[in-house]
């Protein structure tokens, strides 16, 4: 599972609650709003990998993915956010972008 393949399928799932029961929780656009943050900003990459990987944990744990959609997550939260710090870091000079 990708990230898309999850803010896919909690954007189904939000709006099903938004019109049973007019309850929305939000996490959708939280998660949506921090992997689009991670990938942009130049600052504060760990404060969204973190509060990512926090997230994915937590619908882990709320069974609303399996721990192998969770691993595949956790993934490519970590390549991402790899693919940022190369973005900001230039590790052959040392020196910051």
């Amino acid at each position: 599972m990708t990230m898309e393949e999850l803010l896919k399928r909690m954007r189904l799932t939000e709006k099903a609650r938004c019109c049973q029961n007019e309850e929305y929780n939000g996490i959708y656009g939280i998660l949506e709003s921090w992997h689009t943050n991670m990938q942009t900003q130049k600052h504060d990459i760990d404060y969204y990998k973190y509060h990512l990987e926090g997230a994915v944990f937590g619908l882990c744990a709320a069974h609303f993915i399996t721990f192998k959609e969770f691993e595949q997550l956790t993934k490519e939260i970590n390549e991402t956010y790899r693919t940022c710090l190369r973005k900001l870091f230039d590790t052959e000079k040392g020196k910051s972008l």
